[in-house]
């Protein structure tokens, strides 16, 4: 299963999985791409969201998720604090654990909608996700940085993760470069 990144404008799920999708389908993996958000900017509250997830979830009941940035939260609240069973590998590209300080929100003109308060450093839910007892079950977490994670590594930093970087590859090019896809690949092959 494939979750995107937090959008500021209308997207398709699919094309942003187009890449990670294809690849893995290519090695016999089944990749259903979560539509959460229903390809409208995301600018809801993210128990919204992170509903809209658990149902998919619920639905699909996938064995790994790779989830770009702000879905690797997402993610990790169904697997952590939701403590939904069954999923083995969770890889994340470029999620910010420790939230994005909020001059850098500022600079990158994100809209100030609940959802962005949300992964904002000190937010509730980042602060309550980040000391909640570890209910992972038999997941084995994969964080996989990129540009951003090189300039600023403390906002992507979490413990226990099998961790690789590619410090020239940008955030976007985390989902297509076919070095990162391939490593994708080796850590929920594993």
């Amino acid at each position: 299963m494939f979750l995107p990144d937090f959008q500021k404008n209308a997207f398709n799920a699919l094309e942003k999985a187009r890449a990670i999708k294809s690849f893995l389908e290519s090695r016999d993996w089944q990749v259903e791409v979560s539509n959460y958000g229903n390809g409208r900017p995301m600018n809801l509250p993210i128990t919204i969201y992170l509903e809209e997830v658990r149902n998919e979830i619920e639905h699909i009941r996938p064995r790994a998720i790779v989830a770009h940035s702000f879905g690797g939260i997402i993610a990790r609240c169904m697997i952590e604090m939701e403590r939904m069973k069954g999923i083995e590998r969770l890889v994340m590209l470029e999620t910010p654990h420790n939230g994005v300080p909020r001059w850098l929100l500022q600079a990158f003109r994100y809209p100030k909608w609940p959802v962005i308060w949300e992964v904002e450093k000190g937010s509730k839910l980042l602060d309550r996700l980040n000391t909640f007892p570890r209910g992972r079950g038999d997941a084995r977490y994969c964080q996989i940085g990129g540009v951003l994670t090189a300039t600023a590594p403390r906002i992507f930093k979490i413990s226990d993760a099998y961790i690789r970087n590619f410090p020239w590859i940008t955030h976007s090019g985390l989902r297509t470069e076919p070095i990162v896809l391939a490593e994708i690949a080796r850590f929920i092959e594993r």
